[in-house]
C-alpha cells in the first residue's frame, strides 16, 4: 500500500517541516483557498512550535479555526507583501490573502507561508473582536515585521500614526508568553541578588538606509559603542554581544564581527532572569519577544529608541524614568544612561514600574483593550477594498 498517497488523499501531514511548508506554499500560489483552510485544520502541529522559551498553542483559545475565503494577487495595493483582508462578524473572523504581484514566485511563496502562520497565530484576537467585541466589517491586516505601507493597516508593529496597532501573534499564540512567565517565576531572584551587569544578547538583524553599510545596523552600532564604553568604564559592568548574524546583501559578515570583537556566547532566554539590567535594541523592526521578555523580568531596562519611530500596541505605557530609561537612537547618551541605571534607587523605581506593567499585560486584558482600535480600522476601511 502507498501510505504516502493515502495520507495525501486524507489530507494528513506528509514529510518533514520543509515539505509541509512547501505544500502550504503551493496551495497558496495555486489560489486554493479551500485547500489552505483544510491544511490548517489537518496539520495543526506545524503551527505549534516552541520558540522564545514558549509553546505556541494557537488553537487553545479559539472557538473556530481560521477560514481562508480567497487568495488574490494584487498590484500597487499600497500595503505590504504579507497582507490579508479580514472580515469580522458574529461568525468570528475570515481571511482573504493578498499576495503581492511585485514579488518573484519564490519570494511570494515565502510571504504566503509566513502570512498563513501569522494569521493562525493571531486568529484569537480577530475572532474575539467579531464574536465578543461586536466587530463588523473588514480591514486590511499587514503581518510583516514592520507595517509601513501607503494605506493605514492593522499591524503588530509600525509607525503609530499610520498603523492600527494590536497585540502581535507571538503574544497571542503563547498566551502572553505563559511558559516564559512561569520559567522566570521559578528562576526569579530579588533585584539585589541578580548579577550586577548591564546585559544584552541578540542577532545582528536590522535594516539599512540607502548608502549605509552593515556597520550602521542598529544592533551592530550599539554593541560597538557599548564595547567602547565598557573598555573605558569597566565600573559600569557592561556585558553585551552578538550571538549570530543574518548574512546576505548589506548584512553583517560573521567573520568581521568576530574580528572586531563584537560577538559573545549565547545565553538562553530563561537565564535572562539572572541579570539585573537589560537593554533592548530594534532588529528588523521592534524587538517583539526580545523586549517583552525583558518587560516580564520586572527589572531596570534601557531601551534604544527606534530609528524609524516604529512601536507596538503597548509602547505608550513605556514611560521614560518610570518603567525604563530611553537611549537616543544615535546612542549619544548611552554612557550617561548606563551611569544613571547603576544607581540602586533608580533600579528599584524602574523595577517597580516595570513589574506593575508586566502584571497587566495579559491576553485577557489586552484583547478587549484593542477592540476600539479595530473598530476604528473597520470604519477606515468601510468604503475601501
Amino acid at each position: 500500500m502507498d501510505f504516502g498517497a493515502l495520507a495525501s488523499r486524507l489530507g494528513l501531514p506528509i514529510g518533514g517541516t520543509k515539505a509541509r511548508r512547501d505544500r502550504l506554499a503551493r496551495l497558496a500560489l495555486d489560489g486554493d483557498a479551500a485547500g489552505v483552510t483544510r491544511f490548517i485544520a489537518r496539520d495543526k502541529s506545524l503551527f505549534r512550535p516552541t520558540r522564545f522559551g514558549c509553546r505556541f498553542e494557537p488553537f487553545s483559545h479559539i472557538r473556530a479555526l481560521p477560514v481562508i475565503t480567497g487568495i488574490e494577487i494584487v498590484r500597487g495595493s499600497g500595503f505590504g507583501a504579507k497582507a490579508a483582508r479580514v472580515d469580522v462578524g458574529p461568525f468570528g473572523a475570515r481571511y482573504r490573502l493578498l499576495l503581492s504581484a511585485g514579488l518573484p514566485e519564490a519570494a511570494r511563496a515565502v510571504s504566503a507561508v509566513r502570512l498563513v502562520y501569522r494569521i493562525v497565530h493571531a486568529h484569537r484576537l480577530f475572532e474575539a473582536f467579531g464574536r465578543e467585541g461586536g466587530g463588523r466589517g473588514h480591514f486590511v491586516l499587514d503581518v510583516d515585521d514592520c507595517a509601513d505601507p501607503g494605506e493605514r493597516v492593522v499591524g503588530f508593529s509600525g509607525p503609530p500614526d499610520r498603523t492600527f496597532l494590536v497585540p502581535d501573534q507571538i503574544f497571542l499564540a503563547t498566551d502572553g508568553y505563559a511558559d516564559l512567565r512561569k520559567a522566570y517565576a521559578a528562576r526569579g531572584r530579588p533585584l539585589a541578588a541578580r548579577e550586577d551587569t548591564i546585559f544584552w544578547r541578540g542577532r545582528s538583524t536590522g535594516t539599512l538606509a540607502r548608502g549605509e553599510t552593515w556597520t550602521a545596523l542598529p544592533r551592530v552600532a550599539f554593541v560597538a559603542e557599548a564595547r567602547r564604553i565598557a573598555a573605558a568604564r569597566p565600573d559600569l559592568n557592561i556585558d553585551v554581544g552578538l550571538v549570530t548574524t543574518d548574512e546576505g546583501s548589506g548584512k553583517a559578515p560573521w567573520a568581521e564581527l568576530v574580528a572586531r570583537g563584537l560577538t559573545a556566547d549565547f545565553v538562553p532566554i530563561e537565564s535572562f532572569a539572572e541579570k539585573r539590567v537589560h537593554v533592548d535594541v530594534d532588529g528588523n523592526s521592534n524587538s517583539w519577544p526580545g523586549l517583552f521578555s525583558k518587560v516580564l523580568l520586572g527589572g531596570p531596562l534601557l531601551k534604544v529608541a527606534s530609528r524609524d519611530g516604529a512601536a507596538q500596541w503597548y509602547y505608550d505605557r513605556l514611560v521614560d524614568a518610570e518603567t525604563l530609561l530611553f537611549v537616543a537612537a544615535d546612542l549619544s547618551d548611552l554612557e550617561g544612561c548606563c551611569e544613571a541605571v547603576r544607581d540602586p534607587a533608580v533600579q528599584v523605581a524602574l523595577a517597580a514600574g516595570m513589574t506593575a506593567l508586566a502584571e497587566g499585560l495579559t491576553p485577557d486584558a489586552e484583547i478587549p483593550r484593542v477592540f476600539p482600535v479595530l473598530e476604528e480600522a473597520a470604519a477606515y476601511w468601510r468604503d475601501r477594498l
